[in-house]
């Protein structure tokens, strides 16, 4: 009794099979080629896409986007410092009042 595999592309040890060769179709003289028919979808979407035309790129130049006051942060700024935490490489943030226990 023999064992079916669920894939034939692998024998009964597990080895990968060579792929089996692939059957060409050769064209004769006697085929033609038929042009295809335009269908009245077709002819309904061409329509469509000549009246509403995609995007293509070229829009005319967007006004700027205005800029946001953050003046708001220079006033931040002035009231602490970055220090390094205890001497240990990483960086906090230290109020101006406490600057002389940076590291300590």
């Amino acid at each position: 009794m023999a064992i079916i595999y669920g894939n034939m592309r692998y024998d009964f040890k597990g080895k990968k099979r060579k792929p089996l060769p692939r059957k060409s179709r050769k064209h004769t003289k006697s085929q033609q080629v038929k042009v295809p028919v335009m269908s009245s979808r077709m002819k309904e979407i061409n329509a469509f896409n000549d009246k509403y035309p995609s995007y293509s790129g070229k829009a005319q130049a967007a006004e700027p986007a205005l800029a946001q006051d953050e003046s708001y942060k220079e006033e931040a700024k002035k009231k602490y410092t970055v220090a390094i935490a205890y001497n240990k490489g990483s960086y906090q943030i230290i109020p101006r009042e406490d600057l002389e226990h940076i590291g300590k």
